[in-house]
């Protein structure tokens, strides 16, 4: 990297590495995800992304028909308030998506080009970043193309965007940016910055709530090293900053507090221990519900920050203003990703592990600095060190080559099959690799298994106790019992999985299963829950697409009390024909919010197993009413 003089002398070569990352970093997201998604009729599919959809959908389809950011849900789990809590992590997305339908253009090119911004945006993000943190061009663009090989290259980032976890990582490098106006802003007391990290941070919490996690130690380390010299009206603006963000959050806060007496565990994933440390060290899977469903590749992450502390060492030396921030930033995630856990268990909460994609982002800035600084000082290194970093660099190469192919095993060659080899191998020595990437839109065909759901919809509730489950209540008109199996609501009680406590169900569960939720059809992919050792409830039906069928031999009802006909849509029930003079209970999720007309009134009606309870409608009714979402809570 040429050294930077005050006459711009080595811009050319600048500019000339800033278009080479960026080509190549369009050209492997165009390899895993092919921008031609943008112009897709339909959303990015697969595992999270289905309930991120799912969640999008149903808020876009509150703010047009209600205003409100939120819905009673029929569709599934029995009636459940979608965008309360459980998208938490999915507002700005929502939002975004939302501007876009404004705007004329499809829900489902809003929807995605949220996911492109975060794969672009992580360049000129880290870049101005760099920039705002004091590194001069050729360090910014070192720092820059580390980034983009630790999202491109590392496994745990790699798989959250991936996976559809879009947002968490989108937020892992978006908070490095306000960090820097506001560290920037202690140095040069400059008002327009703390507007602009007024903004960002608003956004940041938007796009995801643990933004708050990631920032409020680097902030306040900030803040302390100026609190004694900033004025009345610093303090106070500082504190504008903090109400600002309260403010542009407090619409979904506040709806989340409201149903906060759902709330349920939420230590599913995320969670690490010291061990992990020589497991990512030495790229070891030990836990897929930590690291991912994918084999760990963390080399570019370890030069990140092992090229980070070691610029920490020079900053200390030099007494640099911003050795303090990085060095208590750093540890601190750092520590609360491998060794918090362990200490405090309630931090299980917030998935710590997730902590490592943060430090990641946040090593690169430091990194690109040393990466200057040796470049700088290269002539006065002596032969035995060039020498040393010479060979040391060959399997320094060779891993992180490796790292790299193993996301792109089409770059390796075929491997003849060998007739009397009990098994196939591939080029990397392994069983052939599986391809982290999506497939061009053209390729994604019509769903079967969709135009059956919609087909038998009118018969009941479709039990779907894995990950199709958003799928198909966004997809058809099918009101499904299922999804995503660590729903942190207790109307996660309505899955299959959460019925049985994560087992496979008894007969008398089962039994009480499809009585509860008027379920007529359960579909299965990958486990079948035993439900072939229950032919006195269920019926196998032939396999579409892939799924297995089972058909309710009970009789399905909507009614745990009284009788008659119900249509139900977003927001809305309408009951009809049922006897006055009987109580009506009906198997859909009760709500504080929900209320009848004309002339009757909604209680709740206890469940032994569903902890939300039902809708109950007791005498004095009508025979003809409707349950609706007044949203007054």
């Amino acid at each position: 990297m040429p050294e930077l003089d005050t006459q711009g002398r080595f811009r050319w070569f600048h500019a000339v590495f800033a278009l080479a990352i960026a080509a190549a970093h369009v050209a492997c997201v165009n390899y895993f995800m092919p921008l031609a998604w943008l112009t897709s009729k339909l959303p990015i599919a697969g595992v999270d992304f289905e309930t991120h959809v799912e969640q999008t959908w149903r808020v876009i389809e509150g703010l047009e028909g209600w205003g409100k950011s939120w819905v009673y849900d029929v569709q599934l789990q029995a009636g459940f308030p979608n965008g309360t809590i459980f998208d938490a992590d999915n507002k700005l997305w929502e939002l975004w998506t939302y501007a876009f339908t404004r705007l004329g253009v499809q829900r489902a090119t809003g929807f995605n080009s949220f996911v492109f911004a975060a794969h672009l945006l992580v360049l000129p993000w880290t870049f101005a970043a760099a920039r705002t943190f004091g590194l001069r061009a050729g360090a910014a663009l070192v720092a820059m193309a580390l980034a983009s090989l630790i999202w491109l290259f590392d496994s745990y980032a790699h798989w959250f965007w991936w996976i559809g976890t879009v947002a968490y990582i989108f937020a892992a490098y978006f908070y490095v940016l306000p960090l820097a106006l506001f560290y920037r802003f202690s140095r040069d007391r400059k008002p327009w910055r703390l507007g602009v990290v007024a903004v960002l941070m608003s956004l940041g919490h938007l796009l995801h709530p643990y933004t708050f996690f990631l920032m409020v130690v680097p902030m306040l380390v900030v803040y302390a090293s100026m609190f004694r010299s900033c004025t009345r009206r610093e303090h106070l603006a500082i504190a504008g900053v903090a109400g600002a963000v309260l403010l542009c959050n407090v619409y979904w806060l506040r709806v989340a507090f409201q149903h906060w007496h759902y709330i349920l565990n939420s230590a599913y994933y995320g969670a690490s221990h010291p061990g992990f440390v020589l497991s990512d060290f030495f790229n070891l899977l030990v836990d897929a519900h930590t690291s991912g469903y994918i084999g760990t590749r963390a080399g570019f992450r370890w030069l990140a920050i092992a090229a980070a502390m070691g610029c920490l060492l020079f900053w200390k030396r030099e007494r640099d203003p911003r050795f303090r921030l990085f060095a208590i930033g750093l540890s601190t995630m750092l520590v609360a990703a491998y060794v918090v856990p362990v200490i405090v268990p309630a931090a299980l909460q917030i998935q710590p592990y997730r902590f490592v994609a943060s430090a990641m982002f946040l090593a690169v800035i430091p990194a690109g600095a040393l990466a200057e600084r040796l470049w700088n000082e290269r002539q006065n290194a002596s032969t035995w060190m060039r020498v040393t970093v010479g060979v040391l660099a060959i399997p320094a190469i060779q891993h992180l080559a490796s790292d790299v192919l193993y996301f792109v095993p089409t770059l390796l060659p075929d491997v003849p099959r060998v007739e009397e080899g009990p098994f196939p191998i591939a080029a990397a020595g392994y069983h052939p690799q599986f391809a982290y990437r999506h497939p061009h839109p053209s390729l994604v065909v019509d769903s079967v298994l969709e135009r059956w759901v919609d087909a038998h919809a009118e018969q009941g509730r479709i039990a779907v106790p894995e990950w199709p489950g958003e799928r198909l209540a966004w997809a058809t008109r099918g009101q499904i019992l299922g999804g995503f199996v660590e729903l942190n609501l207790q109307h996660a009680r309505a899955h299959l999985a959460r019925w049985a406590d994560y087992r496979e169900p008894t007969v008398a569960q089962l039994r009480e299963y499809l009585e509860t939720y008027a379920v007529a059809y359960v579909i299965v992919r990958y486990r079948d829950l035993g439900l072939d050792r229950a032919p006195e409830l269920l019926e196998a039906l032939p396999p579409i697409a892939g799924a297995k069928i089972y058909r309710s031999k009970l009789p399905v009802s909507f009614f745990f009390e009284n009788t008659g006909k119900i249509s139900a849509q977003t927001n809305r029930i309408r009951v009809e024909a049922t006897d006055p003079n009987t109580p009506v209970v009906i198997k859909y999720h009760w709500h504080e919010a929900l209320i009848c007309k004309p002339a009757c009134r909604v209680e709740r009606y206890v469940h032994p197993r569903d902890e939300v309870g039902f809708i109950r409608i007791p005498v004095p009714h009508p025979r003809d009413f409707v349950i609706e979402n007044s949203y007054r809570m």
